[in-house]
């Protein structure tokens, strides 16, 4: 969510624009880019100012849709906003105050499942004749727009950095599971690390796919480094 990143951003003094919720919400400072995209809002956390491009709808349609239309499932699953602070904290292992944190939405709705396989089916299909989409994640499935996918996020910002500074971007994905495809497949350098827990996403007919030799944050370090040592980009901090 946006508010968990911007608690990263802040440990890292990072003050770049962002993509949230698998993609949904896109995020940057007040006067990055001028003028503003269209279709933008702004937000406020705290003291500062961000635009918000959401993709689709807001969350609160994903709620309405949800109790107009699939009632038959509703014993199939619960939401976040269901579950609040201390459910998600129970289902996650997080603390309280990063509980409050991830149910803070843009335009996405986690939901646990419960019911079968078939159910599970029934209910994507239901939601996909309104519109969206359900997205599977870890632990939790993802209701979002149809428009949604990483890949839509990257090529909006590469876009816009492009009409911003001038000249060709040139844009690197690393990803380690299947909602990553998207991304992996609108970046001109796509990177799939490898996972310790499953396989790799199949990105067949990738040009220039690199993949890691480690597991994890390792091979994301490992792969970055190679591809910025590749060209000629160097590391902050490095030694050279």
């Amino acid at each position: 969510t946006c508010a968990e990143v911007l608690d990263l951003r802040e440990a890292l003094d990072n003050q770049h624009p962002f993509v949230a919720e698998n993609g949904a919400a896109i995020y940057w400072p007040e006067n990055y880019f001028s003028p503003p995209p269209a279709n933008s809002e702004k937000i406020a956390h705290g003291d500062t100012t961000y635009w918000l491009h959401r993709v689709g709808q807001p969350r609160r349609h994903w709620l309405e849709l949800l109790d107009s239309v699939a009632g038959e499932y509703r014993d199939c699953y619960r939401t976040f906003s269901q579950l609040g602070t201390q459910g998600i904290a129970r289902q996650t292992g997080l603390d309280a105050a990063r509980a409050q944190l991830a149910n803070q939405r843009a335009a996405t709705e986690p939901l646990q499942w419960l019911g079968s396989d078939a159910q599970r089916i029934a209910f994507t299909a239901l939601l996909a004749q309104h519109g969206g989409q359900v997205v599977a994640g870890g632990r939790f499935l993802h209701i979002m727009d149809k428009q949604v996918s990483k890949g839509y996020a990257l090529r909006w910002l590469a876009k816009h950095y492009q009409q911003q500074c001038g000249g060709e971007v040139f844009s690197i994905a690393l990803g380690d599971s299947d909602n990553d495809i998207s991304m992996l497949r609108a970046a001109d350098q796509p990177i799939i690390i490898r996972s310790p827990v499953h396989s790799p996403p199949q990105c067949s007919g990738l040009h220039n796919l690199y993949t890691s030799t480690l597991p994890g944050p390792a091979g994301w370090s490992e792969s970055l480094a190679k591809i910025l040592d590749q060209h000629n980009i160097p590391l902050a901090g490095a030694n050279r």
